[in-house]
């Protein structure tokens, strides 16, 4: 069994092995589960090969751990660049999975979403879609309050900076309206 934690470390710090790398590699194809999942995840998203490693992390975003998920998306998109090949993955977690009452999948979606979204010059109908599924969270009132104030962070960070800005948009506040309105708004006048 590999010591997962030990080649992490080992992975920050530089320091692993083609032979190693190709271990990890191998362990997440067969099927890792839990923390073993997250950290070879972690590993392969800093040391492998997108070209080949692509369709086993892929598989993961439909992990039943939340966090897992969240990893596998965050190397799919934020690390690889791969964000558009997985949309429907991103479109899925910020609508919410079974099991994430911490919200780790959904916030990491948000994350990635708003990233790829402020990258991407011309939107689709997929892309309006994911950032419809932002303003969503925004309003989600059983949603916690920080994880509705980061999706109006992300919402802001898409969206053209506006000279109005002014501190953090915490549900309930004015400048937490000013954002969801410029978002529909947003989303109604450009043809992305």
């Amino acid at each position: 069994m590999l010591d997962l934690e030990q080649l992490l470390q080992q992975a920050k710090a530089g320091e692993l092995t083609p032979r190693e790398i190709g271990l990890v590699e191998e362990s997440l194809a067969e099927g890792l589960s839990g923390s073993d999942a997250y950290r070879a995840l972690m590993i392969v998203g800093m040391v492998a090969a997108p070209a080949r490693n692509t369709d086993v992390v892929a598989r993961y975003l439909d992990d039943r751990d939340p966090t897992v998920a969240a990893q596998a998306l965050h190397v799919l998109s934020d690390v690889w660049g791969r964000a558009r090949d997985h949309r429907d993955a991103m479109l899925r977690l910020l609508r919410g999975i079974p099991g994430d009452e911490a919200g780790h999948a959904t916030t990491q979606a948000l994350n990635s979403a708003a990233r790829y979204l402020h990258g991407t010059p011309e939107w689709d109908a997929t892309d309006r879609q994911i950032f419809t599924a932002i303003i969503d969270v925004a309003l989600d009132e059983l949603r916690l309050p920080t994880q509705r104030m980061h999706a109006a962070v992300c919402l802001r960070n898409v969206m053209p900076p506006s000279p109005d800005e002014n501190g953090r948009p915490m549900p309930g506040t004015s400048e937490f309206d000013r954002v969801i309105l410029a978002s529909w708004e947003y989303l109604g006048e450009g043809e992305h």
